[in-house]
């Protein structure tokens, strides 16, 4: 088993031996850059930043240890800053074969549009530069699914609604695809999490259902997904009139939000807030629901 593997089943194992073997040679590229990719996937941002700065000492300009510790830095910084870095780890990628390069390089030019769509949304250039990066990214390759959720986010900033489905739908399908086929894992779910707001955002209440209910297997114990299934079964509600439709959403999202609540340590207080809030909001029951299978959320 690799390290990376261990991150999986084993994360403070993972992190006690790369930081053991960091500490024990300071001078080596290959341990800091493993550190530092460790606590990076598992979002300890400033134990990573530190490992992060070593590398940058011992190897300032990726010919050594590689370009992919920019695109680290990028994330964690942000603001003009980060994109600088972006930029410098994609422009070293580039000059590797696009088919070693080419998934690094679409994340680092996802990477720089969250920029410009939140750190940098009010400077002039940013619509003209997202539309060019997520062009690129497309153009690398046009399946790849979280590009096509970023694209339904910028037309969504651009309230091009019905071509943000568009492309939220074409995004969930090569997500579904991948799901069914086992290939994804657990770094996906930030990316399926977004890809629910997104949809949530659009009133895409089915598809929010069936991607809540799929992600469930890849990962039970992600609070947003028992949220978002709450929220679309409450705006599935706000549709119907049939008795019997409005309180099996009713009870659906009772459901979802006392799963929710079994995650204790891991919800968010305004996530805690709001669901206790959904849950005050709603009508009695009328009758109890019959549970249909042993799905964790409900579709």
């Amino acid at each position: 088993m690799n390290i990376l593997e261990l991150v999986q089943q084993n994360p403070q194992e993972a992190i006690d031996i790369v930081t053991k073997a960091a500490a024990a040679e300071p001078d080596k590229l290959d341990a800091q850059q493993l550190a530092a990719e460790v606590c990076f996937e598992l979002g300890l941002a400033e134990q990573a930043y530190g490992y992060l700065q070593q590398t940058l000492h011992l190897d300032p300009d990726g010919t050594k240890g590689g370009y992919v510790k920019f695109l680290w830095l990028g994330q964690l910084i942000g603001g003009k800053t980060g994109i600088n870095y972006y930029k410098q780890g994609i422009n070293g990628l580039r000059q590797q074969p696009v088919e070693q390069s080419g998934p690094q390089i679409i994340k680092g030019l996802l990477g720089m549009i969250d920029i410009y769509m939140t750190d940098l949304c009010m400077e002039p250039e940013a619509e003209q530069v997202c539309e060019k990066l997520i062009a690129e990214a497309l153009l690398l390759d046009d399946n790849h699914a979280e590009a096509w959720s970023i694209l339904g986010s910028i037309r969504i900033s651009q309230i091009r609604n019905d071509e943000a489905k568009q492309a939220l739908e074409k995004s969930w399908s090569l997500f579904d695809k991948a799901l069914l086929e086992a290939q994804l894992d657990t770094t996906s779910m930030p990316a399926l999490v977004r890809l629910a707001q997104s949809m949530i955002e659009l009133e895409m209440a089915d598809l929010v259902l069936d991607l809540t209910t799929q992600a469930t297997r890849l990962d039970d114990q992600v609070p947003d997904l028992y949220y978002l299934n709450a929220l679309a079964h409450q705006q599935l509600m706000a549709q119907e009139s049939d008795p019997a439709e409005l309180n099996r959403h009713n009870a659906a999202i009772r459901d979802a939000i006392e799963l929710l609540s079994q995650l204790d340590e891991s919800v968010d207080p305004e996530m805690a807030a709001a669901s206790n809030e959904l849950v005050a909001s709603l009508p009695p029951l009328t009758e109890p629901v019959l549970e249909s299978d042993d799905e964790n959320v409900e579709e």
